[in-house]
């Protein structure tokens, strides 16, 4: 698991221009969860083995939703920006691949674990409505030029 620190180290390389990539690879702290968390699973006399990537530390069972959430708003105060709820990270996500970053509807729809593809167009269908009318004007740039 994260410590507070660490959490508050990540916020603060997002707020100096750092990607989720960059920090990602230098921080390394995925692996070092991961090592965390089996070390714990070995010496627990009962663990919920469900794969859980973010669970009790104790017992690996799944987290408390509202313990979660009091806990994201705490970091967000502490890194002085807008608390919101978590869940909006999940949308915001999508909303970002699927326009700056340029993701076919496919391969977000697998990221947020859809059942299928249908489910993340029915979702943010109105977020690709606005890509056709860029779509459009690219396509007309392209074929007749700047003006």
């Amino acid at each position: 698991m994260l410590t507070q620190e660490e959490y508050m180290d990540v916020l603060g390389m997002r707020s100096q221009g750092w990607t989720i990539a960059e920090i990602a690879r230098e921080t390394n702290y995925h692996p070092a969860h991961r090592a965390t968390q089996q070390l714990v699973r070995a010496a627990a006399s009962v663990w919920d083995d469900r794969g859980w990537v973010f669970c009790n530390p104790a017992s690996g069972s799944p987290l408390d939703p509202d313990a979660v959430s009091r806990q994201f708003a705490g970091l967000c105060r502490a890194a002085g920006v807008p608390v919101r709820k978590l869940h909006t990270l999940r949308h915001s996500f999508a909303t970002v691949q699927l326009t700056v970053g340029g993701q076919p509807l496919h391969v977000v729809s697998r990221q947020l674990g859809h059942s299928s593809a249908r489910v993340t167009s029915g979702t943010y269908g109105h977020v690709l409505v606005a890509q056709d009318a860029l779509a459009a004007a690219e396509t007309e740039r392209l074929l007749f030029g700047d003006g």
